[in-house]
């Protein structure tokens, strides 16, 4: 088995490589420390502070890649599922499955701070359930189900949130693999009910779910990329969860604001509403131009004036 060198074995990942330009620095929580079978066999980066070289650095940031990829499709496929999109939900299984083998290959286990996500939230049978979509570089790494492909296979099956949250991630990636590999042997004897619980054991694995708390003008910018990416898949509905979010942080910065940034944040949190009043109508002009307000939006908060945290 190849390995990366001691610092990519068990690798931290900073929002550095997960996003953007920043509007302010998050404090990432501590390290997990690993298990005692971990310590034995692999070195663990204490420090943040580590210079790569250039090929280091684009090895760290094809792994990141493969692991949210891996995330995003574990993800698409038990939305699929909860769609009764059985060919769906099998491709994405076996794209997991082909990135986690590649992972295993590279290191045996990651442990990841502030993994930038899309929660999506559906509500099915009366019952409410999340799935994470990984944000790499400000794009979901996985595009999301078609949404009116979605809502024709199982009309009862609706959406009911969509936010920015951070994770942390820490997986034995061979425990990933093998899982996955049990889901896909699943769908091809058709025991959709064995395959849906091996892969929400698979993403239960990999998230320790933990929401940090930001300042509110960046939690703006992320959710109203996600609006974006959403858009992208024309899941608007998805997308207009995420404006409204982004509307509520726009908000909370208003109410401790200078004058100036605070007059801003009015103007778009207008803004936002007039797009999301065009997109509740499905006028065509406006699901047009979505993405195209949407990124200017996303660059007024990043390179605007005023703006003061």
């Amino acid at each position: 088995m190849t390995r990366f060198p001691v610092f990519l074995t068990t690798f931290l990942l900073s929002t550095s490589l997960l996003a953007g330009p920043t509007l302010a620095a998050v404090a990432a929580p501590a390290p997990a420390a690993p298990t005692q079978a971990q310590a034995s066999d692999t070195p663990t980066v204490t420090s943040r502070d580590v210079t790569l070289s250039p090929a280091e650095e684009l090895q760290y940031k094809q792994m990141l890649k493969s692991a949210s990829a891996m995330l995003g499709h574990i993800s698409i496929a038990n939305i699929a599922l909860l769609h009764d999109m059985i060919p769906e939900a099998s491709a994405n299984t076996k794209s997991a499955l082909e990135q986690a083998r590649a992972l295993e290959a590279q290191t045996s286990s990651l442990n990841a701070d502030l993994i930038k996500s899309g929660r999506i939230t559906y509500t099915a049978d009366g019952k409410t359930k999340d799935f994470w979509l990984p944000l790499v570089n400000d794009a979901l790494v996985v595009r999301s189900v078609d949404a009116d492909y979605a809502k024709a296979s199982k009309p009862s099956v609706e959406e009911a949130d969509a936010e920015v949250v951070h994770t942390r991630i820490f997986l034995n990636t061979h425990d990933v693999r093998e899982g996955l590999e049990k889901a896909d042997a699943a769908f091809r004897t058709k025991n959709y009910g064995e395959a849906e619980a091996r892969l929400t054991e698979a993403a239960n694995s990999t998230f320790t779910h933990e929401t940090v708390k930001e300042m509110p003008l960046l939690s703006a910018r992320d959710n109203l990329i996600l609006a974006r990416e959403l858009a992208k898949d024309k899941n608007y509905k998805a997308a207009d969860f995420a404006l409204s979010h982004a509307q509520q942080y726009l908000k909370q910065y208003e109410s401790s604001a200078p004058a100036a940034g605070g007059d801003k944040a009015k103007k778009l949190e207008q803004e936002i509403s007039d797009l999301q009043a065009s997109i509740s109508k499905n006028e065509p002009s406006a699901l047009g131009s979505v993405e195209e307000k949407i990124t200017a939006w996303v660059h007024n908060l990043e390179h605007g004036s005023s703006w003061v945290q």
